[in-house]
């Protein structure tokens, strides 16, 4: 058996390993161009993807091609995830969703977020209703927090801003975020998130709520999602 010592040291300097390497990707995604246009493309119906935390826009991409397989006009909104606050990338999101809204030929816009993005769709939307409003789909969200970033605060938090706002802690940013009202709300949690528990993916007033087979990462790959994701912008509920 190992020395106890031993152990414990180990596990520290990986601990430390993991926060000076994510330190250094949330120093590189900074870097990137903090800057997103819509693409302004053709359709009148628009599905605003918005991904999670640690992750980009292409995590994204295997979804919206199967969203845009069935007419929509995909706005795929990136963002580096670590840099900035809830409310501040809700009010980089907004900046984004007015520009879409501005376009004469969009009557209606969707969301469908994951993770992380459904914080920042939810805080976006409570501080500016959209005028063009159609549904909301989320997809693993920690709409209660997560217990998983209450851990990793300690740690990371002074890295990852958005860390201690998504904690499971009863004051926390997302426990004390109000719910977009006048849109209908449905959440697709998986089964083995590893993330976030389903308990505290519920939200008040949510239309539907389904659980799929999955992992938290890998929800947005999903065939059966996508579609669970189509039919409820189209009808308000899930197929059953």
């Amino acid at each position: 058996m190992r020395p106890r010592k031993l152990i414990t040291r180990r596990r520290f300097l990986f601990a430390t390993a993991m926060a000076v390497c994510v330190g250094v990707v949330a120093i590189a995604w900074q870097y990137r161009s903090a800057v997103a246009h819509p693409t302004g493309g053709v359709g009148s119906e628009v599905v605003v993807l918005v991904h999670g935390l640690a992750r980009t826009s292409a995590s994204m991409s295997i979804l919206a091609g199967r969203l845009e397989d069935q007419g929509y006009r995909i706005e795929n909104w990136g963002y580096g995830s670590f840099g900035d606050t809830i409310d501040g990338h809700a009010a980089s999101f907004q900046a984004f969703l007015d520009q879409i809204e501005a376009d004469e030929g969009v009557e209606r816009i969707h969301f469908v977020g994951h993770s992380l993005g459904n914080i920042i769709i939810r805080a976006a939307l409570v501080k500016d209703p959209p005028n063009k409003p159609g549904r909301i789909v989320m997809l693993a969200p920690p709409n209660r927090g997560s217990a998983d970033a209450a851990f990793w605060t300690p740690l990371l938090g002074d890295v990852v801003k958005p860390l201690q706002e998504l904690s499971n802690d009863e004051n926390s940013v997302v426990n004390q975020l109000a719910v977009p009202a006048d849109i209908d709300i449905g959440i697709i949690a998986a089964a083995n998130d590893g993330r976030v528990d389903l308990d505290d993916t519920h939200i008040d007033g949510e239309k539907d709520h389904i659980v799929v087979p999955g992992l938290h990462t890998f929800i947005v790959l999903r065939e059966d999602v996508a579609h669970q994701v189509n039919y409820f912008l189209q009808n308000g509920s899930f197929e059953r």
